[in-house]
């Protein structure tokens, strides 16, 4: 793990095409903006936990899959949502 410091209005790259922008800081929150080719997925890891949680309790329950992606698409219209609201 590699732990770097940086300052409202400084940025991070990663790789080649990847860039992380620290935009603001307020009280105890950090406002970034990520840039990456659409190909690159970034998303929240509390995101990424609720889809798989979804996905475990849906196998449990013996679910059909059609409803473990449908829960998967809404958690992606959500993302969406918030980084268009941004």
């Amino acid at each position: 793990m590699l732990i770097l410091k940086r300052r409202q209005g400084q940025a991070i790259d990663v790789g080649e095409d990847v860039r992380i922008i620290l935009q603001e800081i307020r009280g105890g929150h950090a406002k970034i903006a990520i840039v990456a080719p659409k190909q690159v997925r970034v998303r929240r890891t509390e995101s990424a936990r609720s889809v798989t949680e979804a996905n475990k309790q849906a196998a449990a329950a013996g679910l059909r899959s059609g409803v473990v992606s449908q829960v998967a698409r809404v958690d992606k219209l959500l993302l969406k949502v918030e980084q268009e609201a941004e």
